[in-house]
């Protein structure tokens, strides 16, 4: 007997896409200890390479919530084309949490020197704080804790300039490995 999949405990991201829609789950699974999904039987870590649509012609990567914590998933997305990174969440508000989330939206913005349209979900429990940030890390759209829609153009060529101007992708020795791994199989300093 298969379990419900409970709608309201669920982060999806499902890009819509002629003449079918594709779904993406989030990445990076919040840590056991932080997560009461973990354990469940339809909670599992992504098995998935990072995914990267095209709308209308400019190349969108995508994440979810805790994945903003993990600058090299920004990265592989950024290294197989992405010029957008979107990411909805509900971030939990907590000590410092409010600052944590702009300053590694505009860490994955900057160390990418790509768009980061970032929406926060509003409410008693989430912070809200809407961000759109261009490749400079340059806030161009904030909302803060109403609901709202936030705009901005994403010029192609606010993203070539800064590619110009800040050539951190261009001058970077080391490449991300795109594996997949379980998680806690990590090893680190050996």
């Amino acid at each position: 007997m298969a379990t419900a999949m409970p709608r309201a405990l669920v982060s999806r991201m499902c890009p819509a896409s002629a003449p079918g829609v594709s779904c993406s789950l989030s990445r990076i699974p919040t840590p056991a200890s932080r997560s009461p999904l973990l354990g469940r039987p339809w909670a599992r870590p992504a098995d998935e390479p990072p995914v990267v649509v095209d709308v209308a012609g400019t190349k969108v990567g995508l994440m979810t919530c805790y994945d903003v914590r993990f600058p090299e998933l920004a990265r592989l997305l950024t290294d197989v084309g992405a010029e957008v990174l979107a990411l909805p969440a509900a971030w939990v508000r907590g000590p410092a949490k409010e600052r944590h989330w702009e300053v590694m939206i505009t860490a994955r913005a900057l160390e990418n020197t790509c768009w980061v349209a970032a929406s926060g979900e509003c409410g008693p429990r989430n912070i809200g704080n809407s961000l759109i940030v261009d490749p400079l890390g340059t806030v161009r759209s904030r909302l803060a804790t109403a609901q709202g829609l936030a705009f901005t153009e994403a010029d192609p060529q606010v993203t070539v300039t800064a590619r110009s101007t800040l050539p951190v992708l261009a001058n970077r020795r080391f490449a991300i490995d795109p594996t997949v791994r379980p998680l806690g199989t990590l090893s680190l300093g050996a």
